[in-house]
């Protein structure tokens, strides 16, 4: 009965580091090769932005601006795994974010439109 006990211990601890080791692997090489990075600056997108899209970007505050290149940039926290991990959102996450968010005009994009944007935003970069 100890040996069984002592046997799923080690099983549940070779489990667990397991899933440490593919997370720390996966992290390295989401940030080292596919990770978005972010422009020096923004300002150039931003009046860009504002120029093309006046809504809703002709409005935004400085928070919102942070709010939207955390979208688009930041590291969000991913409860699906264990342990919890950071990860950018995908394209189709961010684009579910924005519909919700603003939905003028964001909800009427089609595919090419969004094509557009993210061209735009990423600079040719693929996303």
């Amino acid at each position: 009965m100890f040996f069984i006990a002592k046997s799923q211990k080690i099983e549940r601890l070779r489990t667990s580091l397991k899933y440490v080791l593919e997370d720390i692997f996966y992290s390295f090489k989401e940030s080292t090769f596919t990770s978005r990075r972010p422009p020096l600056t923004t300002i150039d997108l931003e009046e860009s932005l504002k120029a093309n899209l006046r809504e809703p970007f002709g409005h935004f505050s400085p928070q919102e601006w942070r709010w939207f290149w955390n979208l688009i940039y930041g590291r969000h926290l991913d409860e699906s795994k264990w342990p919890r991990t950071t990860r950018q959102l995908t394209r189709e996450e961010v684009e579910y974010e924005l519909t919700v968010s603003y939905q003028n005009p964001f909800n009427y994009f089609q595919d090419e439109q969004w094509d557009i944007f993210w061209r735009h935003i990423l600079k040719g970069k693929v996303f």
